[in-house]
């Protein structure tokens, strides 16, 4: 069951050149209403089985990051949609939608909204069973059948790569990108350095300031477009 929430959002930011501002009279101006939703219930939360964590074995530095990502962009995240082992065959990957709020590098479209997929999501155990060794999907298919035990198809796992956050919508945040043009979509890369969430600092010049998710605390995203995407960009 999808969970739908009611958000405003505006014009976040302007960018000019690699400088963040805040322009109050362009939000006001246009503010627009974003409907977003979530496949995510409040009982799949509290009833998954959260699994052993993932380890990925790249370290995502911004040399690499920006090696990887063909797109860097502020988005606000519209929707998740649903998740599946098909895109990534180790790990769940979760679709869905997102809004451009402004490009730093690459060719999206500011207010544009397109698909994304991110490692890491809630499947169900059958799903999340799906890609394993046809040996051992049959030998706990065996034990199933001897001990009466089924697939529970309302069990969902939690499932998650160290270092990596969950998604949420209705939050803006500064993404990575890799775009695959065979299936139109946008991955979004680098684990927790990769999807950093956005917020306004308005006692402080409207600064904008992005989330390490490390330490937690916040820090200027002109200083990180500074230090870690223009030395590795065009821009």
């Amino acid at each position: 069951m999808k969970i739908t929430h009611v958000f405003m959002i505006g014009a976040l930011l302007v960018l000019t050149g690699c400088t963040a501002t805040s322009s109050n009279s362009q939000k006001q101006e246009e503010r627009i209403l974003l409907k977003t939703s979530t496949y995510v219930t409040d009982e799949m939360k509290n009833n998954a089985i959260n699994p052993s964590l993932i380890i990925c074995g790249i370290a995502y530095t911004p040399e690499v990051l920006n090696e990887y990502a063909t797109d860097i962009a502020l988005v606000t995240i519209k929707s998740l949609d649903k998740a599946d082992m098909d895109f990534f065959a180790f790990v769940p990957g979760t679709y869905g939608n997102f809004v451009v709020e402004d490009t730093i590098v690459g060719n999206m479209e500011n207010g544009k909204e397109y698909q994304y997929v991110k490692p890491g999501g809630y499947v169900t155990e059958k799903e999340f069973e799906k890609n394993d060794d046809p040996e051992a999907i049959a030998k706990r298919n065996r034990l199933r059948e001897n001990s009466k035990e089924k697939i529970n198809t309302e069990q969902y796992y939690n499932v998650q790569l160290d270092g990596d956050i969950e998604i949420e919508a209705g939050k803006t945040y500064l993404a990575y990108f890799t775009y695959h043009e065979d299936k139109d979509i946008y991955e979004i890369i680098g684990l927790g350095n990769g999807l950093r969430e956005v917020e306004e600092d308005v006692s402080n010049g409207n600064i904008i300031k992005i989330k390490d998710n490390e330490t937690g605390s916040f820090e200027s995203l002109e200083e990180h477009i500074e230090n870690s995407i223009k030395p590795y960009q065009n821009i």
